[in-house]
């Protein structure tokens, strides 16, 4: 959850400078009354640049706040646990097969 928001903080900051560029080409288009006009190329190219800039800022920033956090060997909550015992179980219309807990997580 922590990361989520970091990354939300992050994003809404990054979208700042970007925000201040798209006005500026939109105001310049649409105050020389341009729809169609090579300046849309040059926008998209800024687009493409701060991407991947906001791309390579944000694992920096992961990485920084991680090592504060101190979770760099943090394992995703998917990865499935040695220890884990469950029984394979089939829907018996669908087929689909999904792993059932033999211990109930409760009860531990």
């Amino acid at each position: 959850m922590g990361f989520y928001f970091a990354w939300l903080i992050h994003y809404t900051g990054q979208l700042i400078p970007i925000m201040v560029i798209g006005a500026a080409f939109g105001g310049y288009m649409a105050y020389n009354g341009l729809s169609d006009h090579p300046i849309n190329f040059v926008y998209g190219l800024v687009i493409m640049i701060w991407v991947n800039l906001f791309s390579e800022s944000w694992i920096r920033t992961q990485n920084k706040i991680a090592n504060e956090w101190l979770v760099r060997d943090f394992r995703d909550v998917t990865t499935e646990c040695k220890d884990f015992k469950a029984e394979i179980s089939v829907d018996p219309d669908t087929k689909h097969k999904w792993k059932v807990a033999l211990k109930n997580a409760y009860e531990r």
